[in-house]
Parts: structure tokens; C-alpha cells; sequence
């Protein structure tokens, strides 16, 4: 799940800031390319991460965000839980961009379609205040391969990826660091003849969290009958 997730975040770089139109998630894709000789093409492969419990807390609070993008899958996902009239106004609130991989939300949303926003999709959890604890801190790293037939045009493939990767990112609420931590090349193996390869290993930071416990709003009528309010 988390794989897919941080895959989805890099492939959105890599449609957005490249002209790549081959993006391998897997081994098995990225041989099928190379046996194919379909270069140039980038590869998304989930390498062995860390966990640290030192990062344990307790009653953490956070908020849930309408989020302002979602994945193809997640969008969809939520559209089939929706009757028609609630599936027509989301539809008409996101648009799906070039490259079909993720929805973004239009501009200049009306003060009313914010509030039928917030009424759709608080019924997945979005827009409400969470309490948590955290188990602790997860290192998740994805290695982005670029394959090229030459060592100029892989290197400068990646250096348009990792230059537009963002040093934050977010996940149900929660944010994390990203960090570039190696990069590499194959010219220094006798291997490799047909293409080269260009790499980097980026480290997505995350905390993991217990099930969250929604904490409900106070309107401000209770808060009058209790005494607080007026």
C-alpha cells in the first residue's frame, strides 16, 4: 500500500517534468522494456526500508485535509461509493490530468461547493481532526532507474526528477521528509552494452500510526447549552 503510494508520487514528477512515457513499477516490467529495447524508460523499484521505534509518541492530534489531489485509484475508489447526484458534483469539482494517473481539484471553487466538498468527502474522513499515536518512524525508499541508450541523456533524465522532488511530503494527514540519498551510473560495468543506466535512491519518511479516533466538533449551540458559549 505505502509502496504504491510513494511509486504514485514519484510517477507524478516523472509524467509532469519529463517527456518518459514508459514507466516500469516492477522487475518484471522493467526486464519486459529492456528486452523490448523500449528506451528510454524509468523504473520505480521499493528497496529495503528502516523502522525506528525510538520516534514512539502518544496522543498525537492531526488533520485529515480535503486534499486538493488524488490518485487515479483513489479517486475512483471513492466515486463508486457515491449515488449519482454526489458522483456528478465531484466529477465536476476534479479534473483528470494528461496523463490520466491523477485528479486535481479546479480553481476558484465557489464558498457553496467547498461546503458540498466538505459534506462528500468528510463521509471518507477528510476534513476532520484526528487523535492518534504514533508507532514510529518508517524510512521507505523507492531507487529511480532511468535507462537511455546514452550516459548524457539518463543523467539529465534524473537530474529533471530529483530536481522537482519536493523536500515534504504528506500521507493521511501526517508529513514526512523526503531526502535524496545515492545516486549511481553503470559505466563502470563491462555488463551493460546496449543502454545505460542512471540511478538514485530517494527516502520517503513517514510516521506510522495507530487506527485514528476522530474527535468530534463542538458547535457552538452545545457549546452555549454548556455554559462556554455567549
Amino acid at each position: 500500500m505505502i509502496a504504491t503510494i510513494t511509486k504514485d508520487f514519484i510517477e507524478k514528477i516523472v509524467n509532469e517534468h519529463t517527456d518518459i512515457i514508459r514507466i516500469a513499477r516492477n522487475r518484471s516490467d522493467e526486464r519486459m522494456y529492456l528486452s523490448d529495447n523500449a528506451l528510454p524508460f524509468v523504473s520505480l523499484i521499493t528497496a529495503n526500508g528502516l523502522f525506528d521505534e525510538r520516534m514512539a509518541k502518544e496522543g498525537i492530534t492531526y488533520n485529515k485535509s480535503i486534499p486538493t489531489e488524488f490518485s487515479y485509484y483513489d479517486f475512483q475508489t471513492i466515486l463508486s461509493k457515491l449515488d449519482d447526484g454526489k458522483k456528478s458534483l465531484l466529477n465536476a469539482l476534479y479534473e483528470i490530468d494528461e496523463t490520466n494517473a491523477f485528479y486535481s481539484q479546479i480553481e476558484d471553487i465557489s464558498k457553496e461547493a467547498k461546503e458540498s466538498l466538505k459534506g462528500i468527502l468528510g463521509e471518507f474522513g477528510y476534513g476532520k481532526k484526528y487523535q492518534c499515536n504514533i508507532r514510529g518512524a518508517a524510512q521507505l525508499p523507492i531507487e529511480v532507474r532511468v535507462f537511455s541508450k546514452s550516459e548524457r541523456e539518463s543523467e539529465e533524465i534524473l537530474k529533471k526528477i530529483c530536481s522537482n522532488i519536493p523536500f515534504q511530503w504528506t500521507f493521511e494527514g501526517v508529513e514526512g521528509k523526503i531526502m535524496i540519498d545515492k545516486f549511481g551510473s553503470s559505466d563502470w560495468s563491462d555488463d551493460i552494452k546496449d543502454f545505460n543506466l542512471s540511478w538514485a535512491l530517494i527516502d520517503f519518511y513517514m510516521d506510522i500510526i495507530s487506527k485514528s479516533v476522530e474527535i468530534p466538533t463542538i458547535k457552538a449551540s452545545t457549546m452555549v447549552g454548556m455554559g462556554i458559549g455567549g
